[in-house]
């Protein structure tokens, strides 16, 4: 596997502000600036829930359902509730 050039590990969302599709933005964001700067390989760790309902607290990274949703592909499992996802920006 290579190298990935970026790498996603946290996004944080106030609790006062959750459940409104925010840790979305904030990837698009993310994305977008990496687009900016040349773009490459982005990989990230999001909580893999497999629709089961999960603390909000845990999810410091996203869920996988985000990253499907933002164009990112499963890579593999990461321990017992992460997995790797990955995009290529051009």
């Amino acid at each position: 596997m290579t190298t990935p050039d970026w790498r996603i590990t946290c996004i944080f969302v106030d609790r006062d502000y959750r459940k409104k599709d925010l840790s979305f933005v904030a990837l698009s964001g993310a994305l977008e600036l990496i687009k900016n700067l040349g773009g490459g390989i982005v990989e990230s760790y999001p909580q893999d829930t497999q629709g089961k309902k999960v603390s909000n607290s845990f999810l410091y990274n996203g869920t996988r359902q985000i990253f499907e949703k933002a164009g990112f592909s499963y890579e593999s499992e990461k321990g017992k509730n992460h997995c790797i996802m990955r995009r290529t920006i051009d």
